[in-house]
Protein backbone atom coordinates (compact mmCIF):
# COMPACT_ATOMS: atom_id res chain seq x y z
CA UNK A 1 0.00 0.00 0.00
CA UNK A 2 1.38 3.54 -0.88
CA UNK A 3 2.81 5.27 2.01
CA UNK A 4 0.23 7.69 2.14
CA UNK A 5 -2.35 5.48 2.51
CA UNK A 6 -0.15 3.99 5.61
CA UNK A 7 0.78 5.04 9.16
CA UNK A 8 -0.46 8.49 9.15
CA UNK A 9 -3.96 7.61 8.45
CA UNK A 10 -4.49 4.31 10.62
CA UNK A 11 -2.50 6.88 13.14
CA UNK A 12 -4.93 9.10 12.37
CA UNK A 13 -7.57 6.86 13.15
CA UNK A 14 -6.40 5.88 16.69
CA UNK A 15 -6.39 9.54 17.79
CA UNK A 16 -9.77 10.00 16.99
CA UNK A 17 -9.56 13.12 15.26
CA UNK A 18 -11.32 12.44 11.94
CA UNK A 19 -12.73 9.11 10.90
CA UNK A 20 -11.40 8.25 8.04
CA UNK A 21 -12.77 6.27 5.15
CA UNK A 22 -11.30 4.78 1.54
CA UNK A 23 -14.30 4.52 -0.51
CA UNK A 24 -14.71 3.12 -4.14
CA UNK A 25 -15.64 6.46 -6.79
CA UNK A 26 -19.18 4.93 -6.96
CA UNK A 27 -20.02 5.23 -3.36
CA UNK A 28 -23.06 8.21 -3.23
CA UNK A 29 -22.27 11.28 -0.83
CA UNK A 30 -23.63 10.86 2.41
CA UNK A 31 -26.49 13.33 3.69
CA UNK A 32 -27.09 14.80 6.86
CA UNK A 33 -30.16 15.23 8.79
CA UNK A 34 -31.60 17.91 7.30
CA UNK A 35 -30.90 16.23 3.72
CA UNK A 36 -27.99 18.22 2.55
CA UNK A 37 -25.41 16.23 0.34
CA UNK A 38 -22.54 16.56 1.43
CA UNK A 39 -19.50 15.59 -0.99
CA UNK A 40 -16.59 13.59 0.28
CA UNK A 41 -13.45 15.55 1.63
CA UNK A 42 -10.75 14.09 -0.74
CA UNK A 43 -7.28 14.83 0.10
CA UNK A 44 -4.84 13.91 -2.58
CA UNK A 45 -1.10 12.32 -2.29
CA UNK A 46 -0.20 15.60 -3.76
CA UNK A 47 -1.78 17.74 -0.87
CA UNK A 48 -1.05 15.22 1.83
CA UNK A 49 2.90 15.67 0.46
CA UNK A 50 2.49 19.80 0.43
CA UNK A 51 0.97 20.01 4.13
CA UNK A 52 3.77 17.67 5.58
CA UNK A 53 6.79 19.81 3.62
CA UNK A 54 5.40 23.20 4.25
CA UNK A 55 5.76 21.85 7.85
CA UNK A 56 9.15 20.56 7.61
CA UNK A 57 10.19 24.30 6.15
CA UNK A 58 8.57 26.32 8.59
CA UNK A 59 9.95 23.91 12.02
CA UNK A 60 13.06 22.09 10.14
CA UNK A 61 12.11 19.13 11.45
CA UNK A 62 11.12 16.30 9.51
CA UNK A 63 6.95 15.42 10.19
CA UNK A 64 6.81 12.04 12.00
CA UNK A 65 3.69 10.02 11.85
CA UNK A 66 1.61 11.58 14.83
CA UNK A 67 2.74 15.07 13.34
CA UNK A 68 0.97 14.35 10.04
CA UNK A 69 -1.56 12.78 11.66
CA UNK A 70 -2.29 16.17 13.42
CA UNK A 71 -1.87 18.17 10.43
CA UNK A 72 -4.33 15.96 8.50
CA UNK A 73 -6.48 16.47 11.19
CA UNK A 74 -6.23 20.25 11.66
CA UNK A 75 -6.75 20.52 7.60
CA UNK A 76 -9.72 18.79 7.66
CA UNK A 77 -11.64 20.53 10.21
CA UNK A 78 -10.54 23.72 8.48
CA UNK A 79 -11.89 22.08 5.79
CA UNK A 80 -15.80 21.30 7.25
CA UNK A 81 -15.78 24.69 8.43
CA UNK A 82 -15.05 26.20 5.38
CA UNK A 83 -17.92 24.01 3.26
CA UNK A 84 -20.40 24.98 6.47
CA UNK A 85 -19.38 28.43 6.17
CA UNK A 86 -20.34 27.93 2.05
CA UNK A 87 -23.76 26.03 2.76
CA UNK A 88 -24.77 29.29 4.85
CA UNK A 89 -24.16 31.56 2.69
CA UNK A 90 -22.00 33.29 4.87
CA UNK A 91 -19.59 34.40 1.59
CA UNK A 92 -22.45 36.38 0.47
CA UNK A 93 -23.06 38.91 3.32
CA UNK A 94 -19.14 39.20 4.45
CA UNK A 95 -17.67 42.42 3.77
CA UNK A 96 -13.78 41.32 3.58
CA UNK A 97 -15.09 38.70 1.33
CA UNK A 98 -17.01 40.94 -0.97
CA UNK A 99 -13.92 43.40 -0.73
CA UNK A 100 -11.38 40.85 -1.93
CA UNK A 101 -13.43 39.75 -4.56
CA UNK A 102 -13.92 43.03 -5.99
CA UNK A 103 -10.78 44.00 -5.28
CA UNK A 104 -9.86 41.16 -7.47
CA UNK A 105 -12.10 41.77 -9.76
CA UNK A 106 -10.06 45.25 -10.53
CA UNK A 107 -7.06 43.86 -10.59
CA UNK A 108 -8.01 41.50 -13.17
CA UNK A 109 -9.81 44.84 -15.06
CA UNK A 110 -6.63 47.03 -14.84
CA UNK A 111 -6.36 47.43 -18.58
CA UNK A 112 -9.61 48.78 -18.95
CA UNK A 113 -10.86 52.28 -18.80
CA UNK A 114 -12.26 52.80 -14.89
CA UNK A 115 -15.83 53.78 -16.43
CA UNK A 116 -15.79 50.44 -17.81
CA UNK A 117 -15.29 48.55 -14.79
CA UNK A 118 -18.36 49.21 -12.78
CA UNK A 119 -19.48 49.39 -9.73
CA UNK A 120 -18.30 47.58 -6.71
CA UNK A 121 -22.10 45.51 -7.09
CA UNK A 122 -21.35 44.55 -10.58
CA UNK A 123 -17.89 43.53 -9.98
CA UNK A 124 -18.90 41.47 -7.30
CA UNK A 125 -21.92 39.69 -9.25
CA UNK A 126 -18.67 39.72 -12.21
CA UNK A 127 -16.56 37.89 -9.05
CA UNK A 128 -18.92 35.03 -7.93
CA UNK A 129 -19.72 34.01 -11.85
CA UNK A 130 -16.12 33.76 -12.70
CA UNK A 131 -15.56 31.81 -9.33
CA UNK A 132 -12.90 33.72 -8.39
CA UNK A 133 -13.55 32.91 -4.84
CA UNK A 134 -12.87 28.70 -4.96
CA UNK A 135 -9.65 28.29 -3.52
CA UNK A 136 -9.41 31.85 -2.12
CA UNK A 137 -6.57 31.42 0.64
CA UNK A 138 -7.57 34.71 2.10
CA UNK A 139 -11.48 34.45 1.61
CA UNK A 140 -11.06 30.70 3.02
CA UNK A 141 -9.36 31.98 6.33
CA UNK A 142 -11.86 34.83 6.60
CA UNK A 143 -14.87 32.12 6.03
CA UNK A 144 -13.23 29.57 8.55
CA UNK A 145 -13.04 32.29 11.46
CA UNK A 146 -16.40 33.60 11.04
CA UNK A 147 -17.87 30.10 11.06
CA UNK A 148 -15.96 29.21 14.09
CA UNK A 149 -16.97 32.07 15.82
CA UNK A 150 -21.08 31.44 14.56
CA UNK A 151 -20.99 28.42 16.48
CA UNK A 152 -19.32 29.02 19.54
CA UNK A 153 -21.79 32.20 19.73
CA UNK A 154 -24.31 29.60 19.10
CA UNK A 155 -24.12 27.87 22.67
CA UNK A 156 -27.41 27.58 24.35
CA UNK A 157 -26.21 27.57 27.56
CA UNK A 158 -23.88 30.44 27.83
CA UNK A 159 -25.51 32.41 29.66
CA UNK A 160 -25.12 31.19 32.92
CA UNK A 161 -27.07 32.43 36.10
CA UNK A 162 -25.19 33.73 39.28
CA UNK A 163 -25.57 30.78 41.41
CA UNK A 164 -23.64 28.39 38.11
CA UNK A 165 -20.89 31.07 38.47
CA UNK A 166 -20.48 30.63 41.50
CA UNK A 167 -20.90 26.86 41.64
CA UNK A 168 -18.23 27.10 38.93
CA UNK A 169 -16.20 29.46 41.11
CA UNK A 170 -16.26 27.35 43.79
CA UNK A 171 -15.03 23.97 42.04
CA UNK A 172 -12.21 25.73 40.63
CA UNK A 173 -11.17 27.84 43.73
CA UNK A 174 -7.93 26.38 43.84
CA UNK A 175 -7.25 28.39 40.41
CA UNK A 176 -8.61 31.89 41.54
CA UNK A 177 -6.32 31.85 44.70
CA UNK A 178 -4.22 35.10 45.53
CA UNK A 179 -0.66 34.93 45.76
CA UNK A 180 0.95 35.29 49.29
CA UNK A 181 1.84 39.02 50.11
CA UNK A 182 5.49 40.44 51.94
CA UNK A 183 5.96 43.47 53.66
CA UNK A 184 9.80 43.95 54.15
CA UNK A 185 13.26 45.88 54.71
CA UNK A 186 16.54 44.57 53.49
CA UNK A 187 19.93 45.69 54.46
CA UNK A 188 21.74 45.10 51.20
CA UNK A 189 25.90 44.16 51.15
CA UNK A 190 27.44 44.17 48.00
CA UNK A 191 29.13 41.16 46.31
CA UNK A 192 31.17 43.69 44.06
CA UNK A 193 31.98 46.21 46.86
CA UNK A 194 32.79 43.93 49.58
CA UNK A 195 34.97 41.05 48.02
CA UNK A 196 36.26 37.91 49.90
CA UNK A 197 34.53 39.85 53.26
CA UNK A 198 30.92 39.73 52.30
CA UNK A 199 29.90 36.54 53.88
CA UNK A 200 32.40 37.77 57.26
CA UNK A 201 30.61 41.22 56.96
CA UNK A 202 26.85 40.03 56.80
CA UNK A 203 27.50 37.97 59.60
CA UNK A 204 28.30 40.42 61.69
CA UNK A 205 25.94 42.99 60.97
CA UNK A 206 23.26 40.76 61.55
CA UNK A 207 24.66 40.51 64.88
CA UNK A 208 24.45 43.97 65.28
CA UNK A 209 21.52 44.34 64.00
CA UNK A 210 19.79 42.36 66.20
CA UNK A 211 21.72 42.81 69.65
CA UNK A 212 20.37 46.86 68.90
CA UNK A 213 17.17 45.95 67.79
CA UNK A 214 17.98 48.72 65.06
CA UNK A 215 14.83 49.97 63.13
CA UNK A 216 14.28 49.15 59.50
CA UNK A 217 15.08 52.82 58.50
CA UNK A 218 17.93 53.10 60.75
CA UNK A 219 19.62 49.58 59.43
CA UNK A 220 19.61 50.23 55.55
CA UNK A 221 22.10 53.22 56.58
CA UNK A 222 24.55 50.20 57.84
CA UNK A 223 24.21 48.67 54.60
CA UNK A 224 25.35 49.77 50.89
CA UNK A 225 23.30 51.78 48.87
CA UNK A 226 20.74 49.35 46.27
CA UNK A 227 19.20 51.74 43.23
CA UNK A 228 15.95 49.46 43.15
CA UNK A 229 15.59 50.41 47.08
CA UNK A 230 14.91 49.17 50.37
CA UNK A 231 11.75 48.96 51.62
CA UNK A 232 8.54 47.02 49.72
CA UNK A 233 5.11 47.00 50.75
CA UNK A 234 2.74 44.08 50.11
CA UNK A 235 4.61 42.40 47.65
CA UNK A 236 3.81 38.91 45.60
CA UNK A 237 6.24 36.09 45.03
CA UNK A 238 6.01 36.56 41.53
CA UNK A 239 6.79 40.51 42.30
CA UNK A 240 9.72 39.66 44.72
CA UNK A 241 11.10 37.14 42.18
CA UNK A 242 11.38 39.73 39.55
CA UNK A 243 13.29 41.75 41.10
CA UNK A 244 15.81 39.32 43.69
CA UNK A 245 15.10 35.92 42.00
CA UNK A 246 13.69 32.50 43.02
CA UNK A 247 16.38 31.89 45.44
CA UNK A 248 15.58 35.15 47.27
CA UNK A 249 12.01 34.90 47.18
CA UNK A 250 11.87 31.19 48.43
CA UNK A 251 13.99 32.14 51.68
CA UNK A 252 12.00 35.57 52.40
CA UNK A 253 8.91 33.98 52.50
CA UNK A 254 10.20 31.63 55.23
CA UNK A 255 11.79 33.41 57.90
CA UNK A 256 10.33 34.33 60.22
CA UNK A 257 8.47 38.43 60.62
CA UNK A 258 9.78 40.63 63.19
CA UNK A 259 12.90 40.55 62.97
CA UNK A 260 16.42 40.40 61.27
CA UNK A 261 16.70 37.41 59.39
CA UNK A 262 19.45 36.45 56.58
CA UNK A 263 21.62 36.82 55.42
CA UNK A 264 20.05 35.73 52.04
CA UNK A 265 21.90 35.83 48.43
CA UNK A 266 20.45 37.34 45.41
CA UNK A 267 22.27 38.00 42.28
CA UNK A 268 23.20 41.32 43.58
CA UNK A 269 25.42 40.11 47.09
CA UNK A 270 23.20 39.17 50.30
CA UNK A 271 21.00 40.17 52.04
CA UNK A 272 19.62 41.11 55.50
CA UNK A 273 15.77 40.91 55.99
CA UNK A 274 13.61 42.47 58.17
CA UNK A 275 9.64 40.96 57.37
CA UNK A 276 7.08 43.33 59.11
CA UNK A 277 4.37 41.40 57.59
CA UNK A 278 3.44 38.22 55.82
CA UNK A 279 -0.12 36.80 54.52
CA UNK A 280 -0.85 33.61 53.18
CA UNK A 281 -2.83 33.12 49.82
CA UNK A 282 -6.35 33.56 50.36
CA UNK A 283 -9.53 33.01 48.08
CA UNK A 284 -10.70 36.61 46.76
CA UNK A 285 -14.94 37.04 47.80
CA UNK A 286 -16.77 36.01 44.79
CA UNK A 287 -18.16 39.09 44.38
CA UNK A 288 -14.63 40.83 43.55
CA UNK A 289 -13.95 38.08 40.87
CA UNK A 290 -17.79 37.48 39.29
CA UNK A 291 -17.46 39.14 36.02
CA UNK A 292 -14.12 37.48 35.40
CA UNK A 293 -15.31 33.93 36.92
CA UNK A 294 -18.40 34.28 34.39
CA UNK A 295 -16.54 35.40 31.52
CA UNK A 296 -14.52 32.44 31.79
CA UNK A 297 -17.13 29.57 32.31
CA UNK A 298 -18.77 31.11 28.92
CA UNK A 299 -15.85 31.24 26.97
CA UNK A 300 -15.64 27.25 28.18
CA UNK A 301 -19.23 26.45 27.34
CA UNK A 302 -18.31 27.64 23.97
CA UNK A 303 -15.82 25.46 23.46
CA UNK A 304 -17.51 22.73 23.87
CA UNK A 305 -20.62 23.25 21.78
CA UNK A 306 -17.49 24.33 19.35
CA UNK A 307 -16.03 21.03 19.55
CA UNK A 308 -19.33 19.05 19.77
CA UNK A 309 -20.64 20.36 16.76
CA UNK A 310 -17.21 20.07 15.08
CA UNK A 311 -17.21 16.12 16.26
CA UNK A 312 -21.19 16.03 14.15
CA UNK A 313 -19.80 17.15 11.42
CA UNK A 314 -16.88 14.98 11.18
CA UNK A 315 -19.42 12.22 11.44
CA UNK A 316 -21.17 13.61 8.53
CA UNK A 317 -18.66 14.16 6.12
CA UNK A 318 -16.76 11.34 4.44
CA UNK A 319 -12.93 11.87 3.95
CA UNK A 320 -10.76 10.17 1.38
CA UNK A 321 -7.13 10.13 1.39
CA UNK A 322 -5.58 9.56 -2.08
CA UNK A 323 -9.09 8.49 -2.82
CA UNK A 324 -11.04 8.92 -6.24
CA UNK A 325 -11.70 12.42 -7.44
CA UNK A 326 -8.84 13.98 -6.68
CA UNK A 327 -7.94 15.35 -10.03
CA UNK A 328 -4.63 16.17 -11.95
CA UNK A 329 -3.50 19.27 -10.11
CA UNK A 330 -3.96 17.36 -6.37
CA UNK A 331 -6.48 19.89 -5.09
CA UNK A 332 -8.82 19.11 -2.75
CA UNK A 333 -12.55 20.00 -3.58
CA UNK A 334 -14.31 22.70 -1.65
CA UNK A 335 -17.84 22.94 -3.18
CA UNK A 336 -20.30 22.57 -0.35
CA UNK A 337 -23.16 20.40 -0.91
CA UNK A 338 -26.79 21.90 -1.01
Amino acid sequence: MKRWLGAPALHFLAIGAVIFALQSSGTEPAADDHGRVREPIVIPAARVAQIRDSYERQTGLAASDEDEAKLLASFVDDELLYREALAHGLDKYDRSVRFRMVTKMRFLEADHDEEESGDDAALYEQALELGLDHEDVVIKRILIHKMRLLIRLAADNDNPTSEETESFFRDHADEYMQPGRVTFTHVYLSAGKRGDALENDAAALLEELRADDVAATDAVRRGDAFTLGHAYRSKSPAGVEKIFGDRFREQLFAVEPQRWSGPIRSPYGLHLVFVDAQEGEKLPEFASVERQVLRRLVSERRDAHFEQTLERLRDEYEVRIGGPGAGQDGQVATEAGS
